[in-house]
């Protein structure tokens, strides 16, 4: 796996964290106006319920708990990844392996919201907390997944030295020139 990729992807997720969490001090700041923006730019992403939602300064962040758990365990499995060299998570980059990781990292989820609507009133099962710990997990097996769809990218791009023209003399080769 390029060094490059699990950086790349945990700036972007540190961004997108960050970015969720900046409406309430935007609210408590007095400038509601930015802070309505974000919350519009991040809608579709997520439902935003308010009920579902971490308060910061009595105001919910820009994602319910669950969603902006998985940003950040995006930023910190891609924050372990590149601090492990990564090259023991390139079988993710097969569309199979990746399927599996996924399933596996959203199973954990997907049991919270059944027990939750099993045995509704729990706050044990049906809070904000057992949400955004669901949320890492699924947070870190996408990073693995991304990760790896991002080296892939990053391999297939031509590297600056492929644009790099040598003359006939110095073992390149001539092309014609285009009418």
């Amino acid at each position: 796996m390029s060094a490059r990729a699990p950086w790349m992807l945990a700036l972007a997720a540190a961004s997108s964290t960050l970015l969720a969490l900046a409406p309430p001090a935007l609210q408590m700041a007095g400038h509601p106006e930015p802070s309505w923006l974000i919350r519009l730019l991040l809608s579709p992403l997520c439902h935003q319920d308010p009920l579902r939602s971490f308060h910061l300064w009595g105001s919910p962040a820009a994602l319910c708990a669950r969603c902006l758990a998985v940003h950040a365990g995006v930023l910190a499995g891609a924050l372990v990844l590149g601090a492990l060299g990564a090259a023991v998570f390139r079988a993710a980059r097969t569309p199979g392996n990746a399927r599996i990781v996924l399933a596996v990292g959203a199973a954990p989820a997907a049991v919270q919201w059944l027990l939750a609507r099993l045995l509704p009133g729990l706050p044990a099962l049906d809070g904000n907390l057992p949400r955004a710990m669901t949320g890492l997990i699924l947070g870190g097996s996408l990073a693995i997944v991304l990760a790896g769809a991002l080296d892939a990218i990053l391999h297939r791009l031509p590297s600056p030295a492929a644009h790099v023209t040598r003359s006939p003399a110095q073992g390149g080769v001539h092309a014609p020139a285009a009418d």
